[in-house]
């Protein structure tokens, strides 16, 4: 049963079959070579002169989502005030202090986040290290940032689809739940910007939101929030 019957759009505003196949093996290639990628640090030593040596900084813990927004954003969106909105869920000790270890290791290298002017993309040698309470809650913070802002900029689009793509399945109840909510509140800001006629002027954000539903209704198997 199909629950968005109410955020649907006309077809001229959604992707082709063709398009969508595209997509769909784009994005299959891509968690291939990310996992692929993976398997290649952890087989680096820390030490080697192999390893990447890109910048990286204390990960905020889950639901810092002031800090997830600098990561994200930089200065370039007004910041959203989540107040009162930390979860129940607590990072494990043991993860905790894996964390401050590697703080320490690599203080030559810590990036003030609060001098972020535009954001950070992305990196792999970034997104590979979020633990699941981590990207967990980066998909609430998604969710909650397309309902408060009711747009998908393009720097979030690129952090989601990077955090789906180090997404494992099979997958928990919780998560589905979390990217349910994801896709829902892209299709009802596709529907608002369809239905006040700013087709043209957010085409590349039409887009966007198009990807990201594919993405969590077909790949993620929300078949009833697909087109």
């Amino acid at each position: 049963m199909n629950f968005m019957k109410d955020d649907k759009v006309d077809s001229k505003y959604l992707p082709t079959k063709v398009w969508k196949a595209d997509r769909i093996r784009l994005f299959q290639n891509v968690r291939m070579k990310v996992g692929t990628h993976a398997g290649k640090l952890k087989s680096i030593r820390r030490e080697s002169k192999k390893r990447p040596r890109l910048p990286i900084f204390p990960l905020p813990e889950p639901y810092d989502f002031e800090a997830w927004q600098k990561i994200i954003f930089g200065k370039t969106v007004p910041y959203v005030d989540f107040e009162d909105r930390k979860r129940e869920e607590e990072l494990e000790s043991q993860e905790s202090t894996k964390q401050v270890e590697e703080n320490l290791e690599f203080a030559d290298r810590i990036l003030d986040i609060d001098k972020l002017e535009h954001g950070m993309p992305p990196v792999l040698r970034v997104v590979l290290r979020l633990t699941s309470h981590q990207i967990s809650g980066l998909f609430d913070l998604f969710a909650e940032l397309i309902e408060a802002n009711q747009a998908l900029q393009l720097a979030l689009a690129e952090w989601i689809f990077a955090v789906l793509c180090i997404q494992q399945t099979p997958y928990e109840p919780a998560i589905a739940s979390r990217i349910r909510a994801i896709c829902r509140n892209c299709r009802k800001v596709r529907f608002q910007i369809v239905e006040n006629g700013e087709a043209d002027s957010r085409k590349q954000e039409l887009t966007s939101l198009n990807f990201i539903i594919l993405l969590i209704s077909n790949f993620f198997d929300q078949k009833d929030l697909s087109d």
